[in-house]
């Protein structure tokens, strides 16, 4: 493992990688120094789509924190052959069937290996952090393509009970709908989310989450939160860096105006939220049975 070596946060959305990406950040390693607040949430995405990082907009952009030097510089370095289509990965599925192996010999014959290992390091001068880290749970998705790019990364996991994790989208649905106009890609996003598209989802991000690698650690949320100083002892000691127990001490006040999710300005604790607030128990009881060989290896109890 390199010291230097990207760490990314990836898995479910809604089980803890935005707290999680919050207090590494507080660590003297991974803080953002060039961040007004000293934390961002922004996520890269740019394994999802190698071509936005030469974009003045989107999130690859954001993540740069807008440092139009580093920009610049960096599309300076971008070899010429990732400036084509052949990046899309719609393109690779029609013509080799999107295994695993096409598609890191794919992401490499199109030079997106280069060009990410490029991005990120502008991005960790125009953040001005010792170590990059890095929070796109849709990422989990891309882990041939991460390791392919970075060896030696580290990647961490993030898992949570299937229920509180719909629950949650249900309740993050109803603020949205109070703060966001209705027809905001959140809105819709989240609105969408039925238990059927649901439970496909997570399991297809819990087989990716269970895959044994040494490169990969998988957290469950609700360790985390049971023993934040622990775990996040362990989760240091996984990338190679020395423990900084203020990083969990504390919450982060920058946050506490953030309508969508003010959970996030607070220390971390466990979640007092209950699922049937938001969540019929039919519905409830159909996630469980649908999803009960995944929970058993998760080691979820079931709660209807």
């Amino acid at each position: 493992m390199s010291a230097s070596s990207p760490v990314f946060i990836v898995g479910v959305a809604r089980s803890g990688t935005s707290r999680l990406y919050l207090a590494l950040q507080k660590h003297s390693r991974f803080t953002p120094a060039k961040s007004i607040d000293k934390f961002d949430l922004t996520e890269s995405r740019v394994f999802l789509n190698a071509a936005s990082m030469r974009q003045r907009s989107g999130n690859a952009w954001d993540f740069l924190l807008h440092d139009a030097q580093e920009h610049d510089a960096l599309m300076r370095t971008l070899p010429s052959i990732q400036r084509s289509r052949l990046h899309d990965h719609a393109t690779l599925q029609r013509i080799t069937g999107y295994t695993r192996r096409t598609r890191v010999l794919w992401w490499r014959l199109c030079g997106n290996h280069t060009a990410v290992r490029s991005y990120f390091a502008h991005a960790q001068r125009a953040r001005g952090v010792q170590r990059i880290v890095e929070k796109t749970p849709d990422h989990v998705y891309r882990m041939p393509e991460i390791l392919a790019t970075f060896p030696q990364a580290r990647v961490v996991c993030t898992m949570r009970h299937p229920l509180d994790v719909f629950s949650s989208y249900k309740r993050r649905l109803t603020i949205a709908r109070t703060v966001e106009p209705s027809d905001s890609r959140s809105v819709r996003w989240l609105d969408g989310m039925r238990p059927a598209e649901f439970i496909a989802q997570y399991r297809t991000i819990a087989a990716l989450a269970l895959r044994a690698h040494p490169s990969r650690m998988l957290v469950r949320y609700e360790d985390f939160t049971a023993a934040p100083q622990r775990i996040f002892a362990e989760i240091c000691a996984f990338t190679g860096e020395a423990y900084e127990p203020n990083c969990i001490a504390d919450g982060t006040p920058g946050l506490s105006h953030w309508k969508q999710d003010p959970l996030l300005s607070q220390p971390v604790t466990m979640n007092d939220r209950p699922w049937f607030d938001y969540i019929s128990r039919d519905d409830a009881a159909h996630i469980e049975n649908s999803l009960a060989d995944i929970m058993a290896l998760l080691h979820y109890d079931r709660l209807t």
